[in-house]
């Protein structure tokens, strides 16, 4: 396979990942808001004039009870509406089952964990520079070591971003921070992965460029949240 034919291949996957993620967070808000459009004393008709405005969601009307969901997030978001013998919405609740965001912000902050024991090992001197820097040296010299020690920050401040971004935790409290550091951790893993593909150290090439990609992807999913 030419290099041109994996780099068309890898775009191709790359897009059909951002859109397929984006089409499962507008589902699952979709099911979210129009659940929450749904109040005591509404009748059938009423409910399902309002869910025939949504584009990605499907239901099921049995008995006194409809369930929504959506094929573009598994089913993992539901909303289950309870009516009366007459016809009247008694209660609406929205559950989910799997929060995609959230599951990318752990995984993501735990690779963040190992990458920050990496670059820890690395500006002490510990002899795996060929998977880092562009893999010239086995061990760093001073300024490429003082660079693992900064980089052992970074990511550090990414996970906390991450797990703000994902609402596990509120620490900063800057929503416009936490969202502008997600997407320019999302550019830097991407720029990252790039450079890892050029890089003179195949052990670089064949471990760090999954790496790379497997962290672009993840934050690109937390980023979308919003």
């Amino acid at each position: 396979m030419t290099r041109f034919v994996k780099w068309l291949l890898g775009i191709i996957l790359l897009l059909a990942f951002i859109i397929g993620t984006f089409f499962w967070f507008e589902a699952e808000k979709e099911v979210r808001i129009l659940c929450s459009m749904f109040k005591h004393g509404q009748s059938t008709e009423q409910v399902i004039r309002t869910l025939n405005t949504g584009h990605h969601l499907e239901y099921v009307h049995q008995n006194n009870r409809i369930t929504v969901d959506s094929p573009k997030t598994l089913g993992t978001a539901k909303c289950t509406i309870q009516f009366s013998e007459i016809g009247q919405v008694l209660s609406s609740e929205y559950t989910q089952s799997f929060s995609l965001n959230k599951t990318a912000a752990w995984i993501g902050s735990f690779g963040f964990f190992g990458m920050i024991f990496f670059q820890l090992l690395l500006a002490l001197g510990f002899p795996y520079g060929k998977l880092a820097w562009g893999g010239f040296y086995e061990i760093l010299p001073v300024s490429l070591r003082i660079g693992s020690g900064i980089a052992v920050f970074v990511y550090s401040y990414g996970i906390i971003v991450l797990f703000e971004s994902a609402q596990i935790i509120q620490l900063l409290n800057k929503p416009e921070l936490v969202e502008y550091s997600v997407w320019i951790f999302s550019l830097q893993f991407g720029l990252s992965t790039i450079g890892n593909l050029q890089s003179k150290s195949e052990m670089e090439k064949k471990i760090m460029t999954p790496i790379g990609i497997l962290f672009c992807c993840l934050c690109l999913t937390v980023g979308m949240t919003g």
